[in-house]
């Protein structure tokens, strides 16, 4: 069975007034949430076990139907420990994803076809979306070199741009043996990283996924890469905010 795993523990600092009582991923998007408009694509994919990792405003998360995960150190840690939360329910086939982007039908579609242990998806058509967005530099950008045969080579913001290929758009799948592999790196990671800088973090507690992905390539570990050209949208600052009702416009 398929099942979605969201991570909206996070504050979502970045898009300020906006998230001060509301963690963002229920910000309004034509009258619809950022959240719900994942979860309406997740349905119409045929996906209808939903699990929601939460932590800031954790409450407003109250009175929704699907499974809810409480993140109780989400003041402290990062997105890859929010993760493991769900450690429970990370096996089978699953899908895994940041709570703060939308995305088109098709992007899903593809990814549920993928029959990979370990699958990211990744767009080549990244660049036009930083042409006009200058509260979110290309520098932030969770940035993504793969070979001819579409593996990972390596990701994360300090690629140069010269060795990037696409941009990770927070969205993953694994399945049976990936979620295995998953969790086994995981905790041998946190065993032996736990009090010191893990890749790009400057601790383990503090790690992104994309830190752990490029531990796992660092383990001989084979991450394929799904490429989509555009199709998607990241909402990190009041400008992305502002400019997301375009995003449905263009359908």
């Amino acid at each position: 069975m398929k099942k979605v795993i969201i991570i909206a523990a996070g504050k979502g600092s970045r898009l300020g007034n906006l998230t001060k009582d509301l963690p963002k991923t229920l910000l309004q998007i034509n009258k619809k949430s950022i959240l719900d408009h994942q979860i309406e694509i997740y349905h119409k994919s045929g996906i209808t076990d939903i699990n929601i990792i939460v932590g800031y405003q954790s409450h407003k998360f109250n009175n929704r139907s699907e499974k809810i995960i409480h993140n109780t150190d989400y003041e402290i840690n990062n997105i890859l420990e929010s993760l493991f939360y769900a450690e429970d329910i990370i096996k089978d086939e699953c899908i895994i994803s940041y709570s703060d982007i939308i995305f088109r039908l098709e992007v899903v579609t593809e990814l549920v076809k993928d029959n990979n242990p370990i699958t990211i998806v990744v767009d080549t058509k990244w660049k036009k979306s930083y042409l006009n967005r200058t509260m979110h530099p290309v520098s932030e950008a969770e940035k993504v070199q793969f070979n001819h045969e579409q593996e990972l080579i390596k990701i994360g913001k300090n690629i140069s741009l010269e060795q990037t290929n696409a941009e990770f758009i927070g969205m993953l799948k694994l399945n049976t043996e990936g979620a295995k592999i998953f969790k086994k790196f995981y905790h041998t990671a946190k065993a032996k990283y736990s009090n010191d800088a893990f890749f790009s973090a400057l601790s383990f507690q503090k790690a992104y996924i994309t830190d752990f992905l490029n531990y796992l390539i660092y383990n001989n570990i084979t991450v394929n890469c799904l490429v989509i050209e555009g199709g998607w949208m990241e909402i990190d600052t009041p400008q992305d905010y502002n400019n997301a009702p375009n995003f449905f416009v263009k359908i």
